[in-house]
This record gives C-alpha cells, sequence and structure tokens, in this order.
C-alpha cells in the first residue's frame, strides 16, 4: 500500500510519551516517573504479534522525551552507553522511569532505569554534547 507523506512526517516527528503519567516525584537529583503503559498503544502493533512487548527504541526515546523535560541535555545526541533490557515491558504494565544525570566537560549523560517493584526491565545512559562542544 501506499504512505502518505503525512504519515512519513509523523515518523519524524519527536515523540511524546503516549504512557500515562500517573505520579511525579523530585527529590533534586533524581526524577521518578510513575507511567501506566496503554495496552492499545500503537508501539505493540508489529512487535511480536502473540506476545507483545514495549520496543526498546520506544523506551529510550520516553527516557529522553521526559529527560529533556527536566534537565538540561542539549540538542547534540552523541551516542548510547550500557543500554541494557532485561525483562519486557507488556502493554497494560505499570513500570517507574527513574532518571538522572552526571555531566562531565564534554558532555551530559541521561542515566535511565525502568522498574516496577524488584524488577528491572531496562537501564542506560544517552549522551548528549555540552552547547560549547556542538
Amino acid at each position: 500500500g501506499k504512505v502518505t507523506q503525512q504519515q512519513l512526517l509523523a515518523l519524524f516527528q519527536p515523540a511524546a510519551s503516549d504512557a500515562l503519567l500517573l505520579a511525579e516525584l523530585q527529590d533534586g537529583e533524581h526524577i521518578q516517573l510513575q507511567l501506566k503503559v496503554p495496552a492499545q498503544s500503537p508501539w505493540f502493533e508489529g512487535h511480536f504479534d502473540d506476545n507483545p512487548i514495549l520496543p526498546g527504541v520506544v523506551q529510550t526515546q520516553w527516557a529522553i522525551d521526559h529527560g529533556q523535560r527536566f534537565f538540561n541535555l542539549g540538542q547534540s545526541f552523541l551516542g548510547l552507553k550500557n543500554i541494557k533490557f532485561m525483562h519486557p515491558i507488556l502493554p497494560g504494565s505499570y513500570v517507574t522511569l527513574t532518571l538522572s544525570t552526571k555531566t562531565r566537560t564534554d558532555c551530559t549523560d541521561l542515566i535511565f532505569t525502568y522498574s516496577n517493584g524488584d524488577t528491572k526491565h531496562a537501564s542506560g545512559a544517552i549522551s548528549f554534547a555540552t552547547a560549547d562542544v556542538a
């Protein structure tokens, strides 16, 4: 089938998290967001028809989207570090997204963890160039 120009452009728009934000907690260094992942999210379509899971690229983008709300990350993406997906996030899941940053001379790392109680779903760091290095 044909893909419309609008559909193609939508793929390149910044992806706002379609997870339902239930609570937000800030302690100065860490941000904790309580999220409900909608069972009918379009992100599950085609990502394993019989056993849908939330794709890692979506989890990473949600971390970036929420991280940019709270931290001065800059716009120049440098790369991903220590990305691990340990337990799948299923449709209708409740998860805690914990965010913090580590600033170095040349970049800022956004450190993220998705968890639910003792279960760690994913973790990693996303590096952004500092404004004067870009």
